[in-house]
């Protein structure tokens, strides 16, 4: 199994879905299992949403929706083969 990590800012436009893509640096086998932290003291108030969609073997895309335009930082960690 290999692990990793990373971090992005993702400046959201506000009440619309944001994204930013992430390019692992060593690409995995296959498409690993993501999981995605924002760094948020107002969730569910101001950040509405989180996720992540297309996980390749090479990265993905994590998204969030905010009311406001304010840069949020989102942790990461991918494991897979």
């Amino acid at each position: 199994m290999k692990i990793q990590t990373g971090s992005v800012v993702i400046t959201p436009k506000a009440n619309e879905q944001t994204s930013k893509h992430v390019t692992f640096t060593t690409p995995f086998k296959s498409g690993p299992e993501v999981f995605i932290t924002p760094r948020s003291s107002v969730a569910g108030k101001v950040l509405l949403g989180f996720g992540t969609i297309g996980t390749t073997k090479d990265g993905f895309d994590i998204y969030i929706l905010r009311t406001n335009d304010v840069d949020t930082e989102v942790s990461w960690l991918a494991v897979g083969k």
